[in-house]
């Protein structure tokens, strides 16, 4: 594992960076808490001008994050975005949306990615019939990645990060990939994993120009456990 110290040392050169990098585009979900607001707050300590569309459900709740982002870096520019992301539906919808505001001719430099929740309990179906855990940890961080890599291939050095549980893959059922007679706790984590590093592995090779990054961070402190639903 890399030592915090160099972790700290490497976060500190992105603002000596050229301007593409310096000052980067990026969307964020489930950067309301735990991992992926840490990461939110360190990019917008350590980046020039950055842009940050962050997509979640409580305007009141992103509204606070984002009122803590400008006291970090006042030149930032942060974007809520509305969005049920446990939803395939509301997924497009807010890729739409931020198509529309990224605007014509414009990359996006990051996609990261880390919503989803401890489950221990069954099989819980959204209306469109996927179970929200399974959703929240593929389905719907596949999809995001799928609309928005027309944005990222015109970025010059772009990276789709989802942070889940790369080396630790499993068994899955090829005949029930959405594990509708097949649930369970483990069944559902091998499934969201490894389907993970699989399709990460198919999307680099058909879009080379973008970086595709399953990450494991390991057990960190970040309250999931007692949130429950942390999206």
């Amino acid at each position: 594992m890399v030592a915090i110290k160099f972790i700290r040392q490497s976060n500190e050169q992105l603002r000596h960076l050229p301007s593409h990098l310096s000052s980067p585009t990026a969307v964020f979900t489930g950067a309301t808490q735990g991992i992926g607001l840490s990461t939110l707050r360190q990019l917008a300590l350590h980046a020039v001008q950055p842009t940050c569309y962050i997509v979640g459900r409580s305007e009141g709740k992103i509204q606070e994050i984002i009122n803590e982002l400008k006291g970090l870096n006042a030149k930032g520019t942060y974007v809520f975005v509305k969005g049920e992301v446990s939803l395939l539906e509301s997924v497009d919808e807010c890729c739409e949306k931020i198509k529309g505001m990224i605007g014509e001719g414009r990359g996006l430099d990051l996609l990261y990615m880390s919503q989803g929740f401890l489950s221990f309990g069954g099989r819980d179906e959204t209306k469109e019939g996927l179970d929200t855990h399974l959703s929240l940890r593929y389905y719907s961080r596949l999809r995001f990645a799928h609309n928005l890599l027309p944005l990222l291939s015109r970025a010059p050095f772009p990276h789709v990060v989802s942070v889940l549980a790369a080396g630790q893959e499993g068994r899955i059922y090829e005949d029930d990939l959405s594990l509708k007679h097949n649930y369970g706790v483990l069944a559902c984590a091998n499934h969201g994993t490894t389907m993970t590093s699989l399709v990460f592995e198919f999307l680099a090779k058909e879009n080379p120009k973008v970086a595709f990054v399953h990450v494991y961070p390991g057990y960190v402190r970040t309250g999931i456990m007692q949130s429950g639903f942390s999206w």
